[in-house]
């Protein structure tokens, strides 16, 4: 079997980095600016088996890592549930949802599950 190179490897950590945005890692990249070109380049490297075999030694490694670090499922959980209910003070100190924040809770638990 072929072996990766260097921007393959690029590529399977930083689409697992970005929370598996294909077009967007292989722009990163392969510096393509073209995002259809982009989209077709991550489409070919995904149905590759070697490509997939390296997404999961990276994400086994990432996760290995978070246990090391004391980051586990429950520690996210607590974290995402924090920032679903974050608010702001206004001006005035009055509490404020945080729509950002609560935003980027959704879509970090829609990628989770």
């Amino acid at each position: 079997m072929k072996e990766l190179n260097d921007k393959n490897r690029a590529f399977c950590e930083e689409y697992v980095n970005n929370g598996y945005k294909a077009t967007l890692a292989y722009s990163t990249v392969y510096d393509q600016k073209d995002v259809k070109a982009a989209a077709v380049g991550a489409s070919q490297l995904l149905k590759q088996q070697r490509i997939r075999d390296y997404v999961d030694l990276v994400e086994g490694n990432f996760k290995m890592l978070g246990q090391r670090e004391g980051v586990d499922k429950t520690t996210l959980i607590k974290a995402i549930k924090e920032m679903l209910f974050a608010t702001k003070k206004d001006l005035k100190g009055n509490d404020l949802p945080d729509w950002q924040a609560r935003n980027n809770a959704i879509n970090t638990f829609a990628k989770l599950a």
